[in-house]
């Protein structure tokens, strides 16, 4: 018989409360930050949210477009690789057991994220 695996979904509540904290990753705002899912990017069905660790830092107004445009079109529009984000945020998360100095990293790397773009 073929079974086909169900994807695990990671659900980190205090995972989602640091990315909140976290400034926007598109337009750096620090105002009305969300976690945002993201998708395109990970394997998830209809109506479920992917895994939290598919998740990164959007102000209320970029949340908004992300979803108004559709996800792979905005993301392309801004020149950004949100696979690479979320992979980035995710592993400043789980590396630095001192959540202090994980933040203070993780805003480093959202501040630097546009520095490369054309």
């Amino acid at each position: 018989m073929n079974m086909i695996r169900k994807t695990e979904f990671k659900r980190m509540p205090k995972y989602l409360e640091y990315i909140r904290t976290l400034p926007c990753v598109v337009c750096k705002t620090t105002y009305d930050i969300q976690a945002a899912h993201v998708r395109y990017i990970a394997p998830c069905g209809i109506g479920i949210k992917p895994s939290d660790e598919h998740c990164l830092s959007l102000c209320q107004p970029c949340h908004a477009e992300q979803h108004s445009r559709g996800e792979e079109v905005w993301w392309k529009s801004k020149g950004l690789d949100p696979k690479e984000i979320t992979e980035g945020l995710w592993d400043i998360f789980n590396f630095f057991e001192n959540k202090a100095q994980a933040w203070a990293n993780a805003v480093l790397y959202v501040e630097g994220i546009n520095e490369f773009r054309s």
